[in-house]
């Protein structure tokens, strides 16, 4: 029997094997309910979900690592047919104060690796290393934009604990209702917070000249890299919604007083959906590329 083959393969992080609605796999498998095929990859820490239209859902699990080894087992598994199949990272972040609030969700147009950087004890600035493979992509410009107007269309939850956390900020768009946005996501195996290494983030974006900086998460460079490999990238798409601001407002608060929570899981889940099941259920439209570049 041939593989089914995949339209979109949408990559969450974490999340139960059941569903459950919790985490970031728990909303996709409340919300489709029903999967016509459930299948286990090697390499791939938890089963491979196919719904009847062709959209499959996995978790990668946290990190860098183990995000591009089980998206690297995904392409290029006999298990299913991801010839032309469209990649989505679809999961919560943190966000700059300056281009979005909790709640928000940011369509990646850049994704930069935090992890490879120079630091030096003398001084609190970060460089590029300067050497080795590149550390920042750009994403197809065309399917962001293809996405973005699939996700304008989409109504974003807010929650009464988001509203009255935003009250400790000062102005917009941290005081905002959420939005969706488009911006730079920086990936990296280090949960960060606080206004100094808000800065060392934003000179590394700046330095590769990689869009503006609007999330901080672990699994979006090694994805990318993995898809990269694959001849992938034109195809991959990174959703994030804001779970927390990635430093303390200002006025003096510890960097390590943060708060998470509010509606990110469902947005992510929301516009993650819309996107990927336009992408689906118009096959035809999207099956030689975003719709915007034919």
């Amino acid at each position: 029997m041939s593989p089914p083959p995949l339209r979109v393969l949408v990559l969450t992080a974490y999340g139960s094997e059941t569903a459950s609605g919790k985490g970031e796999l728990g909303r996709w498998l409340d919300g489709y309910g029903e999967f016509a095929h459930e299948i286990r990859v090697p390499g791939v820490p938890m089963p491979l979900r196919i719904t009847d239209h062709g959209v499959g859902v996995t978790a990668t699990e946290i990190g860098p690592t183990r995000a591009s080894a089980t998206t690297t087992a995904l392409l290029s598994s006999d298990a299913v047919d991801t010839t032309d199949s469209y990649v989505m990272t679809a999961g919560v972040a943190g966000i700059s104060p300056h281009v979005g609030t909790v709640g928000s969700v940011v369509v990646a147009d850049h994704v930069v690796n935090w992890d490879a950087k120079k630091r030096y004890s003398d001084h609190g600035g970060v460089e590029p290393w300067g050497f080795g493979p590149q550390q920042a992509y750009e994403l197809n410009a065309d399917l962001v934009a293809a996405a973005v107007e699939v996700a304008a269309a989409v109504e974003l939850e807010d929650s009464a604990a988001a509203r009255d956390h935003r009250r400790r900020y000062d102005s917009p768009p941290a005081t905002d209702s959420p939005k969706l946005a488009v911006g730079t996501t920086a990936a990296g195996a280090d949960f960060w917070h606080g206004e100094t290494l808000a800065a060392q983030v934003e000179s590394l974006v700046e330095t590769y000249d990689a869009g503006t900086y609007a999330t901080t998460e672990c699994e979006g460079f090694g994805t990318a890299v993995a898809c990269d490999r694959f001849g992938k990238l034109d195809r991959y798409l990174s959703v994030r919604a804001a779970s927390n601001f990635d430093r303390p407002p200002e006025g003096g608060e510890r960097d390590d007083d943060w708060w998470m929570g509010g509606p990110a899981h469902r947005n992510a889940y929301r516009v993650g959906r819309a996107v990927a099941d336009t992408i689906a259920n118009d096959w035809d439209r999207w099956c030689g590329g975003p719709p915007t570049a034919q």
